[in-house]
């Protein structure tokens, strides 16, 4: 039987559901999530490996216009990487809000040779009148792309689009063994894990520059234990994350350790400390 392999690059600006989609794709999350924007930093990938055919699923940071930081000229700079060089793009549009980046995106489209896939996520918050006028307006810009209407939060239409995605794929041999389902490390997703739950917990409160680096991690007497450092800028931000008596400090562990037992299927100890930034400061993130 012959075999299909690609790589699909999953674009948008930020904030439209690009990792809950990969998330719905492999049915296990392997990308964090919140609703603050720019929550994926780098890239990321996800592989779903079923009977002859193999996705390559790279969720990106997300697209924007602003440029003024550094860290989002990087982002900006990933995301139009794999815009480049995924053999399909499946372009993430939220379908309450269509905006200037949507329609910057949306332009740097019309040039790629490529196929191309539009999810025109948040199905579920759209009347129908907003959705169809949408996909008109997209359908009429890139003809050449499938238009499909879907909801990653509650999975509509996500089987669909996977099935549209494999029948998109060259053929060509497997680039990852059939059971393995992200690149990522474990340190890696351990640390994205503590950083979600930060960000889901200080809301706007504290700025993207926070970082959480594992310092020791190994097995002992069959229980994992994790400890990290979450670092901060100013010794003033880090009442935002401890929070009053260390109750904020304790529910941010808590969820990451539930999270990460739960997808190793293993009991972990996790330990989290607080700490500002020394001059010269750079966490490892791997």
């Amino acid at each position: 039987m012959d075999s299909f392999c690609g790589t699909i690059g999953i674009i948008g600006r930020p904030n439209v559901g690009k990792s809950t989609l990969l998330n719905r794709f492999l049915q296990m999350k392997v990308s964090i999530t919140s609703s603050k924007p720019q929550t994926t930093q780098q890239q990321i990938l996800g592989i779903c490996t079923e009977a002859n055919k193999q996705l390559i699923f790279i969720d990106t940071p997300g697209l924007h216009q602003s440029i003024q930081k550094y860290s989002n000229r990087l982002m900006n700079r990933a995301a139009k990487a794999t815009i480049d060089e995924a053999d399909i793009l499946l372009w993430v549009v939220d379908s309450t809000k269509f905006n200037a980046d949507d329609e910057i995106i949306a332009e740097k489209l019309t040039v790629q040779n490529k196929p191309l896939v539009i999810a025109l996520n948040k199905k579920d918050q759209v009347d129908e009148a907003q959705l169809f006028a949408l996909a008109a307006k997209l359908s009429a810009e890139l003809p050449e792309a499938a238009c499909i209407p879907c909801s990653a939060k509650d999975g509509f239409h996500v089987d669909y689009l996977l099935q549209v995605l494999r029948d998109l794929l060259p053929e060509g041999p497997f680039v990852f063994p059939e059971d393995v389902v992200t690149d990522v490390s474990e340190k890696f997703y351990a640390r994205e894990v503590i950083r979600e739950k930060i960000m889901r917990h200080t809301g706007q409160e504290l700025p993207y520059s926070c970082a959480v680096e594992i310092d020791r991690y190994e097995m002992e007497n069959h229980i994992l234990h994790i400890y990290a450092t979450i670092w901060i800028d100013k010794e003033s931000q880090k009442a935002i994350i401890v929070g009053k008596r260390g109750e904020r400090l304790k529910v941010i562990g808590t969820e990451a350790r539930l999270d990460l037992e739960k997808f190793w299927d293993q009991k972990i100890f996790l330990k989290l400390w607080v700490k500002v930034k020394k001059p010269g400061f750079i966490a490892s993130v791997y």
